[in-house]
């Protein structure tokens, strides 16, 4: 073979290396943009810092039995990640029901907030938002207010159940609300007690004062619901 045609033939080689190495890398990035796509809205895990048995939630209600179908325990999740847009509501009962913590991040460890190994249904959902044609857009939520007239300090409420805790965290005081704005396909029930016990408001539109309902600074858990009867 004449030296001429073996370097020809190292070039040819040597070119057909580089585009496949070229499409490896390609494919290798579109899967990683689609793994990253595709992962689940929360992973919820046995043990803290993500470790032991792991069960991937898409959005949707899980009751205990739901629960114990895809492989987790009762009372038995310690740490939980959270994809960005998601909210995660975490139940102490079966029935969404006992005390209730509500996240929008990954938590690596329960024993940090008390809420250890005590897990029985979850709520998983989208934060305010909804796919209409290919977009986003923002939803209105509640808001409550800290004074009649909507004055005061105001704290947005995306669905879901607010403890006395979770309202906390928000910034709203314990018997400290006189004022609220529903939007329309929103239903918002106030409770005179934590853990959703006590007297109870129900509200499908606006109280630019609870004097008038006798329920001013008297506020200590929320529920926060999209009207069943409501459709966009």
């Amino acid at each position: 073979m004449k030296f001429s045609t073996l370097l020809t033939d190292n070039k040819f080689i040597k070119s057909c290396l580089l585009t496949l190495t070229a499409i490896s890398a390609l494919t290798a990035t579109n899967v990683a943009k689609a793994d990253h796509r595709y992962q689940p809205a929360a992973t919820v895990f046995k043990h803290c810092g993500y470790q032991g048995y792991r069960v991937s939630l898409n959005p949707g209600y899980y009751n205990l039995y739901d629960l114990r179908r895809m492989g987790v325990k009762n009372d038995d999740l310690s740490s939980i990640q959270v994809k960005r847009g998601y909210v995660v509501t975490l139940y102490e009962h079966a029935n969404f029901q006992g005390r209730s913590l509500r996240l929008t991040y990954s938590d690596s460890c329960f024993v940090n907030n008390g809420f250890n190994d005590i897990v029985s249904s979850i709520k998983v959902e989208r934060i305010g938002r909804r796919h209409i044609g290919g977009g986003f857009h923002h939803r209105p939520a509640p808001i409550v207010f800290q004074h009649c007239n909507f004055r005061g300090y105001g704290v947005k409420l995306t669905p879901g159940w607010y403890n006395l805790g979770q309202l906390n965290r928000l910034g709203v005081r314990n018997d400290d609300l006189s004022s609220i704005r529903v939007p329309r396909g929103y239903v918002v029930t106030l409770y005179e007690h934590a853990n959703f016990r006590g007297r109870a408001i129900r509200l499908t539109h606006s109280d630019s004062c609870f004097v008038n309902n006798g329920f001013n600074d008297i506020v200590s858990s929320i529920k926060v619901e999209r009207h069943r009867f409501w459709r966009r």
